[in-house]
């Protein structure tokens, strides 16, 4: 179910050009989650379907210009079948075949993300990490979500391309602790990106009147977990 396409985005594959495809629905319910029009099942039906062969043709015309395609939503895992054809068609296509793929997403399908991975289909990968273990069920609204999490995880810190965990920084979601529990959990991994809360478009309306953390106290929670882990933690604000 495609629901957007971005012929060109400079701030969606790190220090490429990229085309991006929006799949449109989400397994998690995140309440601070900003792309509420392509979570929400009633907002959802408003907007009209992309058809894959169009989203190839598009990208196909757009190769010349781009570096990348960005595959994201929602969560697009949730289509995997689809994700695998495109992919596929992008890495055989002579006019594509150049092109890096990224996938965004939030983990909760290790399965297809295995079997992309295995066909040699991604080239970086980013996977938003939530909150805390404790606390994954009650801000995804998701049942027993943790297991797979936990295994895309492995899959990501074990595989050969690029990839980073993001965090988003909410106040009430995430505390220094917080992080702190979060790095032990990857602390074999590459990369940690720490981003910016932006309380407009919310999915849960009350999440509007949080204050987010300054850039400052960001940056210091940054300082903290560069302090005792060794991978690379990066601020986007």
């Amino acid at each position: 179910m495609i629901k957007g396409f971005i012929g060109t985005s400079l701030i969606d594959y790190p220090d490429k050009i990229a085309a991006v495809v929006f799949y449109g629905g989400c397994n998690f319910r995140c309440p601070y989650c900003q792309n509420t029009s392509l979570v929400s099942e009633e907002k959802l039906q408003w907007m009209p379907e992309i058809e894959e062969e169009e989203i190839v043709n598009k990208i196909s015309n757009r190769a010349g210009f781009i570096d990348g395609v960005v595959f994201s939503g929602g969560e697009p895992t949730l289509y995997g079948d689809s994700l695998s054809r495109i992919m596929t068609q992008i890495k055989t296509m002579q006019t594509c075949h150049m092109l890096k793929i990224k996938l965004d997403t939030n983990g909760s399908n290790p399965g297809v993300l295995k079997q992309l991975l295995e066909k040699n289909l991604l080239d970086f990968v980013a996977m938003d990490i939530k909150t805390s273990s404790n606390r994954y069920d009650e801000i995804t609204g998701f049942p027993q979500s943790l297991t797979r999490i936990n295994q895309s995880i492995e899959l990501l810190k074990y595989s050969s391309i690029d990839y980073e965990f993001r965090v988003t920084v909410v106040p009430t979601v995430i505390t220094q602790s917080t992080l702190v529990e979060i790095a032990e959990k990857i602390k074999d991994a590459r990369k940690l990106v720490l981003q910016q809360f932006r309380p407009k478009n919310t999915l849960d309306t009350s999440f509007q009147a949080i204050q987010p953390y300054t850039n400052q106290e960001i940056y210091h929670m940054a300082d903290i977990i560069r302090s005792s882990f060794p991978f690379e933690v990066i601020v986007r604000t």
